[in-house]
């Protein structure tokens, strides 16, 4: 009997990704913002593999996170924000999600409601 495993990841040293670079917002209608970012940084020898996907969480003044979603592209539309718990800042945070679902720094922007 023969069996298939598929595609296997075999690691010496698990590395974290790169983080996304230069997050910002570039539209923002109605409560309904657009995340752009740079792609993180592409694989050469010794560096991490290419990234899965991005993770956006929103962090809000009481510590606490929220996931809104998270996208392979480098764009990503967050539908209906609003301000939480009175703040007048918003936090997002943005990771790369890498090959074996570790995460990297995030990456962070605060724009005003």
């Amino acid at each position: 009997m023969r069996r298939r495993l598929g595609g296997l990841a075999v690691r010496e040293t698990p590395t974290s990704p790169a983080a996304p670079v230069a997050l910002r917002i570039t539209d923002a209608d109605g409560g309904s913002p657009r995340f752009a970012r740079q792609p993180a940084p592409g694989t050469a020898h010794g560096q991490p593999p290419p990234p899965r996907a991005t993770a956006k969480h929103s962090v809000l003044p009481d510590g606490t996170r929220r996931f809104p979603g998270g996208t392979c592209r480098r764009a990503y539309c967050a539908g209906e924000l609003a301000p939480e718990q009175d703040e007048s800042v918003a936090r997002f945070e943005l990771r790369t999600v890498g090959e074996l679902y570790n995460v990297s720094m995030p990456a962070t922007t605060t724009p005003r409601w």
